[in-house]
């Protein structure tokens, strides 16, 4: 351990690196079960590297669960009453088991799964409320109708959800998992790639019904493109009322609008809107899939949007994006041409030519717009 004051963390990979070694720790001496004398070494020595790691590289917390399991007996009376599924009158083992951190209960959950203890892991994680491990840990073991039941009743979010309707899915339970994950749509907290892959596993098993509302609850949520379409092929005959009212949803963002919203504009040929999404990005991208929808429509629009971002490249000297300035150019040049104002356009990449003549490596890229 002392050799980690050479270590380069200027790509900023240490803290995982140490949350790693925190978690093997934390689960090697668990699964040791050390003696009292013993742990409280380990303890006090990962003390003093987590307060080292907090100086260095401010990861000391990374060893904090680690330095708590060597001191954490399995032989507490209150962890000992709810593995064998009875209770005890010592509140202050209670107390001190309900203390410990939820990472030390997680490790101990992987302990008891890694040793095959699985009754003793289900009364451990139900205890502990750790409604996702208890549910999955009850799929695992095909008891899948108790999994449903408990996940309905006890699930707090969406994410919680996903996780049990996933492996629902998995265990070949497409039912239940769609269940589950309906269910999860309902939760608060964010649910939008629940109802994305709610809406594909309805989808894959014919219930268009399911599909198209968790597609509205995906779409409303982060609105974008492969949202909008799913709605678009779900809805039927229902499309043309339902893509006003989508419209309406992203219209109703503030500005300047995420990127999902701007292609949308786009795939509709509503030019003018998605100009006016833009307006105030900095989104480049998302300027240029704009300006080459709108080289036809909005001539003028894409000649100072492509120029502006052009000139700011050029007149910076930014050697290395000189080849994006001349591919905004080249955008311009194609708006110039479809206003008919090639004469205008010749004269102002002559003046560029006239006013970065001493950038060498520009001045050849320049001409070449010429043709």
């Amino acid at each position: 351990m002392q050799e980690w004051e050479t270590l380069d963390d200027s790509d900023g990979e240490a803290g995982a690196f140490f949350e790693d070694l925190g978690q093997a720790w934390t689960e090697a001496l668990l699964t040791l079960d050390l003696a009292p004398s013993e742990g409280e070494v380990w303890a006090s020595r990962l003390m003093a590297w987590a307060e080292e790691l907090e100086v260095d590289y401010g990861v000391g917390e990374a060893l904090n669960a680690a330095a708590a399991a060597a001191s954490a007996r399995w032989d507490n009376p209150a962890l000992q009453a709810v593995l064998r599924g009875t209770t005890t009158d010592d509140l202050r083992a209670l107390a001190a088991f309900a203390a410990e951190p939820v990472e030390l209960t997680l490790v101990r959950l992987r302990v008891l799964e890694r040793q095959g203890r699985f009754d003793e892991y289900l009364r451990l994680a139900q205890a502990a409320s750790q409604t996702v491990a208890y549910t999955a840990m009850l799929v695992q073991l095909g008891r899948v109708d108790e999994a449903v039941a408990y996940g309905l009743k006890h699930l707090k979010g969406p994410a919680g959800a996903f996780e049990l309707a996933q492996r629902l899915r998995e265990r070949g339970a497409s039912q239940a998992a769609l269940d589950v994950a309906e269910h999860g749509t309902t939760l608060p907290g964010r649910k939008a790639d629940l109802a994305t892959w709610l809406c594909e596993l309805a989808r894959s098993v014919h219930q268009p019904e399911r599909a198209l509302r968790a597609a509205l609850i995906a779409f409303r949520e982060d609105p974008g493109l492969s949202a909008y379409l799913a709605v678009r092929e779900l809805s039927g005959l229902g499309w043309d009322s339902l893509r006003e009212e989508l419209l309406a949803h992203i219209r109703g963002q503030k500005s300047p609008l995420p990127a999902g919203s701007v292609e949308i504009f786009l795939h509709e040929g509503l030019i003018d809107e998605a100009i006016t999404a833009v307006r105030g990005s900095w989104d480049y991208r998302l300027i240029e899939e704009v300006a080459l929808a709108a080289v036809e429509t909005h001539p003028e629009w894409v000649i100072e949007a492509s120029r502006g971002q052009a000139e700011s490249i050029m007149n910076a000297g930014k050697a290395d994006l000189y080849h994006a300035a001349v591919r905004w150019l080249g955008h311009a040049r194609a708006a110039y041409r479809a206003a008919s104002l090639e004469e205008a356009w010749q004269a102002y990449l002559s003046e560029l030519v006239i006013r970065h003549a001493r950038k060498h490596k520009l001045r050849p890229m320049l001409d070449a717009l010429r043709r």
